[in-house]
């Protein structure tokens, strides 16, 4: 129902951007009511709400967006980072690309 996308950092690390390139063909009306978020734990469900927000993407997505970036100019702490969308509806969550810019803690 809340389809995501997840990655491991390995470490705890300070992120500070995530930059999102959704799926670019006529798909791309998927990529809506989105969250990153940031944390500590590894899930046991799709409930991340206990994680830090990165941000928030409202959406719909058109093609002339490009990139959608979500930023903390402190960073925000954590090991995993989630691309979830937290509508309730059953369209799939597609993305093309990810990246995730975040710094040791040491």
């Amino acid at each position: 129902m809340h389809p995501w996308w997840m990655i491991d950092l390995e470490d705890p690390k300070y992120v500070f951007s995530v930059d999102i390139l959704p799926r670019q063909n006529s798909f791309r009306y998927r990529f809506h009511d989105i969250e990153v978020r940031v944390g500590f734990t590894p899930p046991t469900d799709d409930n991340f709400s206990h994680w830090l927000l990165l941000g928030f993407y409202k959406g719909r997505y058109s093609l002339d967006q490009g990139v959608i970036t979500f930023t903390n100019s402190s960073g925000l702490c954590g090991q995993y980072v989630v691309v979830q969308r937290v509508s309730s509806d059953f369209d799939q969550l597609q993305l093309n690309e990810v990246q995730v810019f975040a710094k040791n803690i040491l």
